[in-house]
């Protein structure tokens, strides 16, 4: 009978442990605190892949900020409002709808991508996707709701400018 409680008390120490390393694993790789820049300061993570281009970045980001833009809101189907920013190069022109990477937002990893599109004679979105920049959300699902969110950034993107707009997705 000693040997069937030390078996149960095993048990129920994996258990905890595997429940631990799950909850932990989860808050790391899916959670986000999403706090909005309410100070406008440019922030960019101590990484390498960013502190070789720092100055660009910043000096694109600082760039974008002097352009007119309007800001687009959308309703996800899960009820969060996600928010981008539209800037306009030429009225009519193909629209690219840029979303940004895992842990991103749309002005640090897209504002270099403002300056190609209009290079490029295109008008620019760019998507703070959900649990990050101003939209709102605390999970990121890696596509499973994100990819709802594109079409419905598509839907807006024509109720706005018409059934006429040319997109690209980036």
């Amino acid at each position: 009978m000693d040997w069937y409680f030390y078996l149960l008390i095993s048990i129920g120490v994996i258990l905890i442990l595997i429940l631990s390393i799950t909850y932990i694993s989860f808050k790391m790789a899916f959670y986000s605190k999403n706090k909005p820049n309410e100070n406008n300061e440019i922030k960019l993570p101590d990484e390498d892949i960013y502190n070789k281009y720092k100055d660009v970045i910043i000096n694109d980001i600082t760039e974008a900020r002097k352009l007119p833009f309007k800001e687009f809101s959308i309703k996800s189907f899960d009820g969060l409002t996600l928010y981008g920013k539209y800037f306009e190069f030429k009225k009519d022109a193909t629209i690219e709808i840029m979303f940004h990477g895992y842990r991103g937002n749309g002005e640090r990893d897209l504002s270099t991508g403002i300056k190609r599109a209009f290079a490029c004679g295109r008008n620019a979105l760019i998507i703070d996707q959900r649990a990050s920049g101003k939209s709102e959300g605390h999970i990121i699902s890696f596509g499973i709701n994100e990819r709802h969110d594109c079409i419905s950034w598509v839907n807006k993107v024509i109720s706005e400018l018409g059934n006429d707009v040319k997109i690209i997705l980036t």
